[in-house]
């Protein structure tokens, strides 16, 4: 899977808005246990009041963070131009982005859709990191 190859190494920052923030949840949750790698999630326009202002520092943290924005038609019209310069404002201050471009023809299918596509991410991330995804040592301790 080759956002999972393109994400290995670095944080995942999942961004997502309206009907697919409880995706970027999961999928940060899933990254986390099942990937055994570091993400968090943030959603639009939330992040743009604060986390913006914070990609200044430290420099060195820049190398390892990758924002993976959630780009969907299904979006109110302000917030698909708000993740246009959410992508802009993350890249003009030197920091890896992607976005997922999220498909279905309705909200359902959209969140259904990237709820699989997200397992898929976390289990290939695993498998990318040659570890049992199953093993859960933290969290059972």
């Amino acid at each position: 899977m080759q956002a999972a190859e393109q994400a290995r190494g670095t944080m995942p920052m999942w961004v997502a808005a309206e009907h697919l923030k409880g995706n970027a949840h999961i999928l940060a949750n899933q990254t986390n246990e099942t990937g055994k790698e570091f993400a968090t999630w943030f959603s639009v326009p939330e992040l743009n009041h604060h986390l913006m202002e914070g990609l200044s520092f430290p420099k060195e943290m820049k190398k390892m963070l990758m924002f993976v924005l959630f780009d969907s038609d299904l979006y109110y019209k302000r917030n698909r131009v708000r993740m246009k310069l959410t992508k802009e404002v993350i890249e003009k201050n030197k920091v890896k982005t992607g976005v997922v471009k999220v498909v279905g023809k309705n909200k359902a299918e959209q969140v259904f859709g990237m709820l699989a596509w997200g397992g898929y991410f976390s289990l290939y991330m695993a498998m990318l990191n040659e570890i049992d995804p199953s093993l859960i040592p933290w969290v059972d301790y």
